[in-house]
């Protein structure tokens, strides 16, 4: 889960107010605070408007932290895989390939 953090900046400086926000956290906290400004993780400065984007994407169904799968699972190889008899006819080795490229240079 994305924490946030909260800070003011009334000037050139900031100064960090609140750490560890939730996502309405940081929304409640920017609306309190008209010279407040939310870093994400990576020190993103995020507006109230990027943050109100993120919260609407999570309310769909099938989204959110709790749908994404923890689980991976491989793809077996397919070891008896042949080529089709349309594909087979028209495949050439590469020698025949390069053979056709220099005739046509």
């Amino acid at each position: 889960m994305t924490k946030y953090r909260g800070f003011v900046r009334p000037n050139k400086r900031m100064a960090l107010v609140v750490k560890d926000l939730t996502l309405s956290g940081a929304v409640e906290f920017l609306e309190d605070h008209s010279d407040g400004v939310i870093l994400d993780e990576n020190n993103k400065e995020l507006t109230q408007e990027d943050l109100t984007n993120v919260k609407s994407f999570r309310s769909l169904p099938g989204i959110g932290e709790d749908s994404f799968t923890t689980r991976r699972s491989t793809v077996s190889k397919d070891s008896d895989r042949k080529l089709s008899v349309f594909n087979r006819d028209n495949t050439e080795s590469s020698t025949e390939r390069d053979n056709k490229r220099d005739k046509q240079s």
